[in-house]
């Protein structure tokens, strides 16, 4: 049984325009509708652990402006720690979304804020890492500080979830510490560098190092492998999907609360699933995450 969860990550101001089709380059579209919600992935990997009715901490920064006044706001009504959210004089991080009627998208993200988690910062907030605590962190703040969040993290001996976006370089050294790695097809083939199947890219991975790999494939579930090179495949729920934004860290946060309330790794993952397909049944992020009595009425969890 782990103690509490810890993100270190972003917080975003997402600004969220749906279109019929994704606008061509020099192409002026007309859009159905837009909408404004809190994101950034640390932040929603937060709000999704809560809604599991587990202790979690969010540790990033935001702007001292009303935009990061509406992200601290919405985690606090989501029962999510924020004494470790610092104030910068950069402006608020924001993501702007396009959404067409597949319900897929595409996104720009402006860090902002965000990229001030470092250095002295982020020395004030190791002592909350203790043993058997979860710790989860992602790359939209700087790797420097994704580095020694992780190094800190297997030194105070902490369960480590690395999920490896957006997609950036990472050293072969800091994947060995890693305990779970959590990342959808794109960014595991840019890890790899090579072309492979999915099965072959989490054996690969595993080669490297990591002790665990969950692959998320989508409306196909995910792939789990580990150190052993056990190899299983776990299916999603068939839903409706109107927006996927956030799907991957309903997902990801749904996985680790799951595993602080002692579940195993078959039944977190299956549990991750639900969350994540639930979440592309709304619009928007932290908004469309599924709390866990909705997932209850659905399975025997």
């Amino acid at each position: 049984m782990k103690n509490k969860i810890i993100v270190f990550g972003s917080l975003n101001l997402d600004f969220i325009v749906k279109t019929k089709n994704f606008p061509k380059i020099g192409e002026t579209l007309m859009g159905i509708e837009y909408f404004i919600a809190p994101g950034g992935k640390g932040a929603n990997q937060a709000v999704a652990v809560a809604r599991l009715s587990c202790p979690v901490y969010m540790i990033g920064a935001v702007g001292n402006d009303y935009f990061g006044d509406l992200l601290i706001k919405n985690l606090k009504e989501n029962h999510v720690k924020v004494d470790y959210v610092f104030r910068s004089s950069k402006k608020t991080g924001v993501a702007f979304i396009n959404i067409n009627n597949q319900g897929l998208n595409s996104i720009t993200v402006i860090p902002g804020a965000n990229y001030e988690l470092k250095d002295e910062l982020l020395k004030k907030t190791f002592h909350l890492i203790k043993n058997n605590d979860i710790v989860i962190v992602q790359l939209e703040i700087p790797i420097s500080s994704v580095y020694e969040i992780i190094k800190e993290s297997k030194k105070r001996k902490a369960f480590l979830i690395l999920n490896p976006s957006p997609i950036k370089r990472i050293k072969k050294e800091i994947l060995k510490l890693v305990d779970i790695l959590v990342l959808n097809e794109i960014e595991a083939i840019n890890i790899v560098n090579k072309k492979m199947t999915q099965k072959e890219i989490a054996l690969e991975l595993v080669s490297l190092g990591v002790k665990r790999v969950i692959i998320t494939l989508g409306k196909k579930g995910a792939i789990f492998c580990d150190k052993n090179k056990k190899i299983d495949i776990f299916p999603t729920l068939k839903v409706r999907s109107v927006d996927t934004t956030g799907a991957g860290d309903a997902f990801l946060g749904a996985l680790a609360g799951s595993l602080l309330k002692g579940e195993s790794f078959s039944k977190a993952i299956k549990i991750a699933n639900i969350a994540g397909a639930l979440s592309t049944k709304k619009y928007g992020a932290q908004n469309s995450f599924p709390f866990l009595k909705e997932m209850k009425k659905l399975r025997n969890i």
